[in-house]
């Protein structure tokens, strides 16, 4: 029994009922001819296939045993008997590895997804080398009920591939989307990162669905709808705002009103965000106050389509009450709300507060 791992030819001659010696003198056979010829595995397979046979002869559940009476088969039936070896054994790397590789070939995708969580429920460690191939996987639309099935968040390295490989993959995001829409996924940044990626990504009408789930899950407005609050959880579909030492903009500790604040020779955008677009036409209602009334028109409203530079609509705020009609806008599924904000140069700091935005259908 000593003996078994560290000489296994002397185990077995000693008591030839051992089948782990057996099998770990196949195995090590086999992987002296695979360093002579890593070209021909199967070669080096058949070099041990008569010790594998005697592993299998007093152990029948023998794994690394069966890896190589699989891998000494022609492809064909070492995919078959691979297959058909990992019914009995889902713990083995080299069976497990063999298995996938049959999957692979055989384009079972929900099978490959299956094999690859077998493997990393056991063996995390290979997260890097296997991430790729789930990529892959990821990739196609008809994969996602797999990941869904499979991917439950039941082991820790299911939320460790959404989070730390696959929300990094621009090709993966929109799929991964639709799995968060079926699923939650533990890392609280992961929500807020995937939104806000897939938004860089061009992805607004995916993005934006998204957002409007994850809102609707906690009882929040849609993302082009009735009042507006001044959320900055999830931008681009909640508030951007921009925060420096002379010009930023803060929501109020209620939340009720966007705080604006501009030393002289400051200006630009200082809150943005994106909507759906409402069905036109509609007004825009909030209110401006507590600013000078000659630097009230110093905050102005503009309304764009995603990814032009142009707005197609610009509006200085009012002190008070404002309503901003829009009649007509262009053919984009969202829009860009920017609001900008100056204080010249020899006037006072702009000091101003807005009510929260109502989208209100006329």
């Amino acid at each position: 029994m000593l003996a078994t791992k560290s000489s296994p030819d002397v185990a077995f001659q000693l008591f030839s009922a051992n089948a782990a010696a057996y099998e770990n003198a196949a195995f090590a056979s086999f992987s002296e001819q695979a360093a002579l010829n890593p070209n021909d595995l199967s070669g080096a397979a058949r070099s041990a296939r008569s010790l594998a046979v005697e592993a299998l002869r007093r152990d029948p559940t023998s794994a690394k045993a069966l890896a190589l009476l699989a891998l000494s088969e022609p492809e064909t039936e070492r995919h078959k008997a691979a297959i058909a070896a990992s019914q009995l054994n889902r713990r083995d790397l080299t069976l497990q590895g063999l298995t996938l590789e049959a999957r692979l070939a055989n384009e079972e995708t929900s099978q490959v997804i299956e094999t690859l969580d077998q493997i990393l429920r056991v063996h995390p460690e290979y997260s890097r080398e296997f991430f790729p191939v789930l990529g892959q996987a990821l990739e196609n639309p008809a994969a996602i009920p797999a990941f869904v099935r499979y991917l439950d968040g039941s082991s820790p390295w299911h939320e460790y591939f959404f989070t730390n490989y696959a929300v990094g993959q621009a090709s993966l995001r929109p799929n991964l989307a639709t799995i968060r829409l079926e699923q939650p996924i533990g890392d609280a940044n992961f929500d807020r990162r995937l939104v806000s990626q897939l938004a860089k990504d061009g992805e607004f009408a995916t993005a934006q669905a998204l957002f409007d789930h994850l809102n609707s899950a906690k009882g929040d407005e849609k993302s082009g709808t009735g009042q507006v609050g001044w959320s900055s959880d999830f931008p681009p579909f909640d508030w951007n705002f921009t925060d420096e030492s002379g010009f930023r903009a803060q929501a109020s500790l209620d939340g009720e009103l966007l705080e604006i604040f501009a030393r002289p020779g400051n200006g630009g955008a200082i809150a943005e965000r994106i909507f759906a677009m409402p069905q036109t036409p509609f007004e825009l209602r909030l209110e401006q106050n507590e600013t000078n009334a000659n630097q009230a028109e110093n905050v102005r409203i503009e309304l764009s389509c995603p990814g032009q530079s142009e707005p197609f609509l610009t509006e200085r705020l009012a002190l008070g009450r404002n309503q901003i009609a829009v009649a007509e806008a262009p053919g984009c599924d969202q829009m860009r709300l920017v609001i900008n904000a100056r204080a010249f140069s020899g006037e006072a700091t702009l000091r101003a507060r807005l009510s929260q935005i109502a989208i209100v259908a006329r």
